[in-house]
């Protein structure tokens, strides 16, 4: 695997950024760029990895270099622009599908210093498969995946009304309408035979509608297949929203998983906080778990309506995967509270 030209170019630009506020380290910047050359990685990963830079000096370069927007780089199908963000094994691009003329937001898998290890390709190629099975319109929609120079990429529709993190402590009906919204997608998903397994406020983004989508499918399992990506004693998720379980042994995780995972977003979309928000480990997580889910008192909210809300979230919350409802029982009890609370 090799990382992509445009992609070089955009992150040698963020170097010489980073030169410019930072005197002094032009020696160290040009060693690691010529280290990101010869060994096919990427420039900013070598300067992180040795220390030169912090990520939060790249993270302040990007951010000058997103003010004076560079022209868009041709590659293959796409016309790419600047970098949006970037996770521990995928970094994001704006990018154009000419094909179809879609606006999208494009993956592409990347390239670290001392070479790709074969669970993240395998983990990303599968993403792309599973995508592929799911069309619904509270999951953002596959445009194009593949391999082009040696990188492997996945494009998908680009959703600009950012993610359900501004969103938190909004009006119980708006809240409940996006948690509803997002109930349906992962019914749907679930009936493709595929567990999200990483469901949290950043991702699940807004279209110009203002509909949810449900993104970033990098650690769905797939209910079809042997999971042989995740190791059987190996959590997975990110804390106070993944169920307890999973955080143990993620190859166990169920749709029943995801039904958890819903009912911490909608306490994070009513209150503006996680469920269990003081634990710090999943110990922790299985303690207060014992005391119970209290969701507290909800402003305008009547208290009919809130012991109908608290009611259904506990459930989904509930510590053993047994006790929470299915997805289309979560869907069904949803849409009845919503109606409660009008």
């Amino acid at each position: 695997m090799v990382i992509p030209r445009f992609q070089r170019e955009r992150e040698e630009a963020v170097c010489a950024a980073l030169s410019a506020r930072r005197p002094g380290p032009e020696q160290a910047l040009q060693a690691a760029l010529e280290e990101a050359r010869a060994g096919a990685c990427s420039p900013l990963d070598v300067l992180v990895e040795r220390g030169v830079v912090t990520e939060d000096d790249v993270r302040d370069a990007r951010e000058v270099l997103a003010r004076t927007p560079p022209p868009a780089i041709g590659w293959g199908p796409f016309e790419v622009g600047l970098e949006l963000g970037r996770g521990r094994h995928g970094v994001v691009f704006a990018a154009r599908h000419r094909p179809s003329g879609s606006a999208c937001a494009l993956k592409v898998l990347r390239a670290p210093p001392g070479g790709l290890a074969p669970r993240p390709l395998e983990r990303f190629r599968r993403e792309a498969r599973l995508l592929a099975r799911l069309e619904h319109p509270g999951i953002a929609r596959l445009v194009e995946a593949g391999e082009l120079e040696g990188a492997p990429f996945l494009a998908t529709e680009r959703l600009t009304g950012g993610s359900l993190e501004a969103l938190g402590g909004c009006p119980p009906p708006r809240a409940l309408a996006l948690l509803e919204a997002v109930a349906r997608a992962l019914a749907h998903a679930h009936a493709a035979g595929v567990v999200h397994r990483d469901l949290h406020p950043a991702n699940v983004l807004l279209g110009a509608d203002g509909a949810p989508r449900v993104v970033d499918f990098g650690l769905a399992k797939d209910l079809l297949e042997a999971d042989g990506l995740t190791r059987s004693n190996a959590g997975l998720g990110t804390l106070r929203f993944a169920a307890p379980e999973q955080l143990v042994m993620a190859a166990r995780a169920a749709p029943s998983a995801d039904v958890y995972a819903v009912g911490a977003l909608g306490c994070f979309l009513l209150t503006g906080a996680p469920p269990f928000s003081a634990a710090r480990t999943v110990g922790d997580l299985f303690t207060a778990q014992r005391r119970g889910f209290v969701l507290g008192a909800l402003p305008g909210l009547a208290r009919d309506a809130a012991a109908t809300v608290e009611a259904l979230l506990g459930r989904a919350l509930a510590a053993s995967p047994d006790v929470r409802p299915t997805t289309l029982a979560l869907v069904e009890g949803l849409a009845h509270a919503r109606r409660v609370v009008g």
